[in-house]
């Protein structure tokens, strides 16, 4: 009888994990807010965050950092400035996609309109995240099987990095849950190598001076623009949770963590090396196989990522552009094929102006986003005539009828051009703050925009009072 006991034991986590997986409708309503009996959770975010964060391009970046700011101190503070910015960011767009169940592109309905959602729904940063990533995965791994051609290897990864994706948020849960303690193991495993290889160990490479090259406030902007392109999407995720505090402690457990292993652990791998090709760093640690694999789950765990939200943003750009809905999954069959074609032609090159553009870019228009939901929706200065205006649900016709947020265009323009001219700072944090302070000038003082809303509001009113009279 106590055998039969512990093995209902036993089952009940593998049946819950089910459960909570099943749930999760087959493509991911990319159209609509999720309901509240559809929640899942925290744990399987969590651990869809660590994945995701855990990506190449962070070694990439790690191993840049780590021989370019003349000390480690240097180094580590920087990450420390840009990776706390990032999970505040993640933090405060995730409570927004819990609030109103909507993915991070419906989500900039609220705050652009139905018309203005394309702005922040045309996300193609994601698409270069994916295409990026997929053939830095491939510069890591060719010298070792040198008799492939690179695009080659670049088609048959590009597809099998989208199947997870393809199949929604439930599988991408389930590859993150056997990939998690591999990256964890492997990273610290190369911190641990580079501690026996190197003579005097941490404490000789921490003491160890290197070329100033990278000031600070380039390198908090290069930490910043490796994930401010999905931590811009973080409502894609924390929409299933079932409260604002499973997002946060998603924010903080799954994705911080996971984003510190890896980019502290390239910053101590290139320290330590003198190296900052990748390869060449695997081979010096002698973690070539381990390295490998690790950067292998790495990869496919953040291209799931970006295969996903693009998936969930492009059908919202192009049914606000055309009122017809677009496929999830051929955006993601999309996705692959567009990588198939561009990922071995020596892109990998321009990331680290890629990741600096980003890392100016995404925060303006997040900080709209942000702004609107915490600020003006709380206030009688809303652009659309609404006081929490988020408590709507985004497909009803009180959210639907409001097209575009004439508001955001001034808002954007300053933000852009403090972030990308004002050299005092940090470009990343100078951009979003100047954004909100716009934004919420803009919708105070322009206040024609609102009143034609409220007269649309009005007009709304009166149909339905003339539909319940007849």
């Amino acid at each position: 009888m106590s055998n039969k006991n512990e093995s209902v034991v036993a089952e009940q986590p593998k049946k819950k994990f089910t459960e909570n997986m099943a749930v999760i409708g087959s493509d991911d309503f990319p159209n609509e807010a999720i309901p509240k009996e559809k929640r899942i959770s925290w744990i399987y975010l969590t651990v869809s965050w660590f994945g995701a964060a855990m990506f190449v391009g962070l070694y990439f970046t790690g191993v840049q950092l780590g021989t370019s700011m003349g000390t480690l101190w240097n180094s580590a503070s920087a990450i420390l400035v840009g990776s706390f910015f990032l999970t505040i960011f993640i933090t405060l767009h995730g409570i927004i996609g819990q609030k109103t169940g909507c993915n991070a592109a419906l989500t900039g309905i609220y705050a652009y309109g139905t018309r203005g959602a394309a702005i922040p729904g045309f996300h193609i940063t994601d698409i270069g995240w994916y295409v990026v990533m997929t053939a830095q995965f491939v510069v890591i791994i060719k010298p070792f099987i040198p008799f492939i051609d690179a695009r080659v290897l670049a088609s048959l990864f590009a597809i099998l990095f989208l199947t997870n994706s393809f199949i929604g948020l439930k599988q991408m849960a389930r590859l993150n849950m056997v990939a998690m303690p591999i990256l964890l193991f492997v990273g610290l495993y190369g911190i641990y190598r580079v501690h026996v290889t190197v003579d005097g160990g941490l404490s000789a490479v921490w003491n160890t001076t290197f070329p100033n090259t990278i000031s600070f406030s380039a390198a908090v902007t290069m930490v910043i623009g490796t994930w401010i392109s999905g931590a811009s999407r973080s409502a894609d995720y924390f929409r299933w949770a079932k409260s604002p505090k499973d997002a946060v402690i998603a924010s903080f457990t799954g994705f911080l963590i996971g984003f510190l292993v890896c980019i502290m652990a390239g910053m101590f791998w290139g320290a330590g090396t003198g190296m900052t090709d990748i390869a060449g760093v695997l081979v010096a640690l002698s973690i070539v196989p381990f390295g490998l694999l690790m950067f292998f789950l790495q990869t496919w765990t953040t291209n799931e990522h970006s295969g996903y939200v693009t998936s969930n943003a492009l059908p919202v750009f192009y049914k606000s552009l055309t009122g017809k809905k677009l496929s999830r999954r051929g955006v993601t069959m999309g996705l692959a094929l567009f990588a198939i074609l561009i990922s071995g032609m020596g892109i990998e090159k321009y990331f680290i102006p890629f990741i600096s553009f980003l890392g100016v870019f995404v925060p303006v228009i997040g900080a709209v986003v942000i702004t609107d939901y915490y600020i003006m929706s709380r206030t009688k200065y809303h652009w659309t005539g609404h006081k929490n205006f988020y408590s709507i649900n985004v497909t009803d016709e009180d959210v639907q009828h409001h097209k575009m947020n004439l508001n955001v265009v001034p808002a954007l323009i300053i933000g852009l051009v403090i972030g990308f001219t004002v050299s005092w700072g940090i470009p990343s944090i100078n951009g979003l703050v100047a954004t909100m302070i716009a934004y919420i000038i803009s919708c105070i003082l322009l206040s024609g925009q609102r009143e034609k809303e409220v007269k649309k509001n009005e007009e709304l009113a009166q149909v339905r009072a003339k539909n319940i009279l007849l």
